[in-house]
């Protein structure tokens, strides 16, 4: 059993509720599911039970709730007790270069990012934005000329292919590590004949015109890897703009395809969503959010550390 286990079910008490839990963890309600049933497996006994009502959890369940409390708050102090000794406010300094895809894509880094450079001033972080072959390409150029400074990805990729970086190369040394998961939806102009349907498959989809936001969408992301298994994708209007993407749906020039925009990148990029519908996918696609490192070195770089404690820590 692992301590983001413990993690879950303290925010499902907290939330009583499954989904807003689910949506608080940034992870899928069926991820969120296969992990409870884990701990029930390996524990032997019912932790909860779900109603309309909210959450309700059984009498072993109270009590490995309260060990599940005492267990990550002693974790948590003793990780932080560890950090200020080991990293010092003179320790902490230097350059960290971190290469992401459109911002909005991890909604929480613009937060992650004011904390860490708040609290670790003599830090300096630089932000690169790439598509996902573009990041891996530098890390991995930058890993065979043996150049050791802390370089950080933060890429996005199909869930069913958590280990696609890993497998690249036999050579490689590249680590991914999940960050959050978060479903693919289909997203139409609310005028179009779709915004009617409850859900679409992807083969129905296959017959309109496609509009993509960013042009490495069809790289190294789950595009591609929907584009692998049902068929090439009729795209006819590629943007790196968030706005303009929409906007082209909006007006019907075809319909778009990615991860579930939440109310908070909403509200931080000002968008509009009003002339929008989204509509579920049959399939379950969904796009995992991970860090991209090297470890050429044997071990992880202290800042790169640091500010994945940083990415895992905010919510």
């Amino acid at each position: 059993m692992r301590i983001e286990q413990l993690e879950y079910l303290l925010e499902i008490a907290k939330a009583n509720s499954f989904s807003s839990a689910s949506e608080n963890l940034y992870l899928t309600p069926q991820s969120l599911s296969r992990s409870v049933s884990k701990m029930e497996n390996e524990l032997g006994f019912k932790l909860f039970e779900r109603s309309s009502q909210g959450v309700r959890f059984t009498e072993y369940g109270e009590i490995f709730l309260r060990s599940a409390h005492k267990i990550v708050w002693e974790y948590r102090r003793t990780l932080q007790e560890i950090q200020e000794k080991r990293y010092t406010a003179d320790e902490l300094s230097g350059e960290l270069i971190i290469y992401t895809n459109p911002y909005f894509e991890l909604e929480r880094l613009p937060s992650v990012l004011e904390k860490f450079c708040a609290e670790n001033p003599k830090i300096k972080v630089t932000v690169i934005e790439r598509d996902p072959q573009g990041i891996y390409q530098w890390l991995q150029r930058a890993e065979q000329e043996g150049n050791r400074l802390p370089y950080l990805g933060i890429v996005l990729v199909p869930e069913s292919r958590e280990d696609f970086f890993d497998g690249l190369g036999k050579d490689n040394t590249l680590h991914f590590e999940t960050l959050e998961i978060k479903p693919y939806y289909v997203y139409v102009g609310k005028e179009a004949p779709l915004a009617k349907k409850n859900e679409l498959s992807i083969k129905e989809l296959l017959e309109y015109p496609f509009v993509i936001f960013s042009s490495s969408e069809g790289n190294m992301t789950p595009l591609r890897f929907i584009a692998e298994q049902y068929g090439a994708l009729n795209i006819i209007f590629t943007t790196s703009s968030i706005t303009l993407w929409l906007n082209a749906i909006s007006s019907g020039v075809g319909v778009g395809l990615f991860q579930d925009i939440s109310s908070y990148m909403v509200k931080q990029n000002k968008l509009d969503m009003s002339s929008i519908a989204k509509i579920k996918l049959k399939e379950d696609i969904h796009a995992v959010s991970g860090c991209l490192y090297s470890l050429a070195s044997g071990e992880v770089h202290h800042l790169i550390k640091v500010f994945m404690s940083y990415l895992t820590m905010i919510n």
